[in-house]
């Protein structure tokens, strides 16, 4: 048989075929890597790097480490395991596959571990399940798969003693957590862990108790000393400073805005009370969910109080303080207990989108402000959102999610920014500036084409006093338009005097002092635009009739001296008039032309000697230029930049 199969396989002689046989099942088939492994456990690359595979490593499988297999039976067993509230539940459960995984407390006044959670067992770690424990999370473990000391009961003990040595006031036997659970020693002046009798369920120091001094009831505690303890706290009497300074320090929350709001403490517990509660952190802190921070039990104003009370809130609130949550409970239990300036860092309005519901206390009055500025409007905004108490802040608050804020402000800038305006001037009908004259009339104060109808006018009217705190016959009124330009320079009173050019978008520098002008803003003849500034003759310009000589054109002279507004390499300058300088003339003068943003409010400014562009502010800082745009396909961005109103100063 062997002999066939030694000829088919290509072999020339059985001998052979045996001898390949031998290497293929002793040397070759154990180093066959298993799918069930992990990655290699040493150093392969030299085997890797050799025409010999086997190298001198005698078996490839020795360099993976197997991953242990988890059954969908030990997955269900690790949901008991989660699903336990305390390691009695365990216990109780004979769920010996269970192990326990525990942190005590970070300070021996605190009852809260700072890890205390059940998860599947494997050895003295957790199995390799998702959301498994990791070793920087836990301090000790405890499995009945553990040697004594290590065991499920090993665990309880160390568990109920730490919370019980906390208690140091026998009052708060009655308390949370000790309530049927822990009784006070008067040996040993703490508490200790009691059966379902009332009985030590334990002995030995400082876990044991004599019958005769252990009380599990708080109306069977000794009368309080009437001298003070050691820490300054009066039982059953609100905290004094000193109590609550020895609270925070015991507990680490010792250096935020909790300790220094101790200064100036008075022995009246309303006052007291208020000035905790006007701290930002304790508002944000209670303001972002459970655990809320209970002032009553901080504070000692509540029944039977006692340190441990202030001590279980700072302990609560310590749980949150670590740098790795941001969230905003995060940052005002920093600033509460370890850095008074904590919230300065926080972004308030992160947080929010359209499905956030208004918190119980109104929406935060900075986000309310941003969104209303992003929107395109200004504090000069009828709706502005001020104070806690102003119009605007009233009717957001009335309004059940984020959403619904941030859409009204935004349809409102749309109504205000509108088209009703387009084709407007005040000087075309006579002067007159009534907004809602009879449609038809002669002296109609606008054009009504179209959708430019009364109710539209006034709809557009009230969402710009809404947004920018000035009605449109207010802003129309103040502005000359390009159909008003020329005629008025040609009446016999002369050049427009006093206007400011007020960069896009609309606003108006009487109303808001943010508005962008246009600025002389140095003694070499620099322009920028610049904060408008009432008063200040360094904004102020007159229109002439164009200092080219062309018809239809116009320059702009500065309200100081004999200086007029030109470019340079294409940069503007107000430089003093050369009179006899052709290229100074032409540098000097523009041709007014409807704005570039189609608003027929607004006008743009062509320049005479580069017709293909015009007068602009540019985007990457505030100078201005003459720069190319085109007026029918060039970027909306550009013809935004390109376009200015003509503000008349009184």
């Amino acid at each position: 048989m062997f002999s066939r199969l030694a000829a088919l396989e290509g072999f020339n002689t059985t001998s052979l075929y045996f001898n390949n046989q031998d290497i293929a099942y002793n040397q070759y088939l154990p180093n066959i890597i298993p799918s069930a492994y992990g990655e290699p456990s040493v150093d392969i690359t030299p085997a890797l790097r050799s025409i010999n595979p086997q190298n001198d490593i005698q078996n490839a499988s020795a360099l993976f480490t197997a991953i242990p297999m988890v059954s969908e039976a030990a997955k269900q067993k690790n949901a008991s395991c989660i699903g336990a509230t305390s390691i009695q539940d365990v216990i109780d459960q004979g769920a010996t596959q269970c192990g326990w995984f525990y942190t005590p407390p970070a300070s021996t006044s605190s009852p809260i571990p700072q890890f205390n959670k059940g998860f599947l067992a494997a050895g003295e770690g957790p199995a390799p399940l998702q959301n498994a424990p990791t070793s920087n999370q836990y301090q000790y473990v405890f499995s009945d798969q553990l040697p004594d000391g290590k065991k499920l009961a090993d665990g309880k003990k160390r568990i109920l003693g730490d919370i019980c040595k906390s208690l140091r006031t026998c009052t708060d036997v009655a308390k949370t957590p000790y309530n049927n659970l822990c009784g006070f020693c008067k040996d040993i002046g703490q508490g200790v862990p009691i059966d379902a009798n009332g009985g030590a369920l334990y002995t030995g120091a400082n876990i044991g108790c004599r019958t005769e001094s252990l009380i599990t009831r708080a109306d069977k505690c000794p009368p309080p000393s009437p001298i003070p303890p050691k820490n300054g706290c009066t039982p059953g009497q609100p905290f004094n400073a000193a109590c609550l300074r020895d609270a925070m320090v015991q507990t680490g929350c010792d250096n935020g805005t909790l300790i220094q709001s101790l200064q100036g403490w008075t022995a009246n517990k309303d006052r007291n009370t208020a000035k905790v509660q006007g701290l930002r952190a304790v508002q944000k802190y209670n303001g972002a969910g459970k655990p809320t921070f209970d002032l009553s039990q901080f504070l000692g104003t509540g029944n039977n109080p006692s340190q441990t009370d202030a001590i279980r809130e700072l302990s609560n609130v310590l749980a949150f303080t670590g740098t790795a949550n941001r969230t905003l409970k995060g940052f005002a239990s920093r600033e509460l207990c370890v850095n008074p300036s904590a919230l300065d860092n926080y972004d308030f309005c992160s947080e929010l989108n359209v499905m956030t519901p208004k918190p119980a206390a109104g929406w935060d009055l900075g986000c309310l402000q941003r969104a209303f500025k992003q929107a395109g409007g200004t504090p000069s905004g009828a709706q502005y959102p001020a104070r806690a108490n102003s119009p605007g802040t009233i009717l957001f608050n009335g309004m059940s999610t984020w959403g619904k804020v941030t859409d009204w402000m935004k349809k409102r800038y749309t109504e205000a920014r509108g088209v009703i305006v387009q084709g407007f001037s005040p000087s075309q009908f006579g002067g007159n500036t009534d907004p809602y004259s009879k449609p038809g009339s002669q002296s109609e104060a606008f054009q009504d084409i179209g959708f430019r109808t009364t109710t539209n006018y006034k709809k557009q009217s009230s969402a710009l006093n809404d947004m920018i705190g000035a009605p449109l016959e207010t802003v129309i009124q103040n502005y000359i338009t390009v159909s008003d330009l020329i005629p008025m320079l040609n009446n016999p009173s002369g050049p427009i005097s006093k206007i400011n050019l007020v960069s896009s978008p609309i606003s108006d520098p009487s109303s808001s002092p943010s508005t962008p002008v246009l600025r002389n803003v140095s003694t070499s003849g620099n322009v920028a635009i610049d904060t408008y500034q009432k008063g200040q003759n360094d904004f102020i310009y007159s229109i002439r009739t164009a200092i080219n000589g062309q018809p239809g054109y116009i320059s702009f002279k500065s309200s100081q001296g004999d200086s007029y507004l030109r470019h340079s390499n294409f940069k503007m300058y107000l430089n003093k008039n050369l009179f006899f300088d052709y290229v100074f003339k032409q540098d000097a003068s523009f041709k007014p032309v409807p704005a570039l943003n189609g608003k027929e409010f607004m006008v743009s400014f062509q320049s005479a000697n580069y017709p293909d562009r015009y007068l602009s502010t540019f985007p990457d800082n505030n100078g201005v230029y003459i720069r190319p745009v085109d007026p029918v396909y060039g970027a909306i961005s550009d013809r935004e930049r390109a376009s200015w109103l003509i503000y008349t100063v009184s």
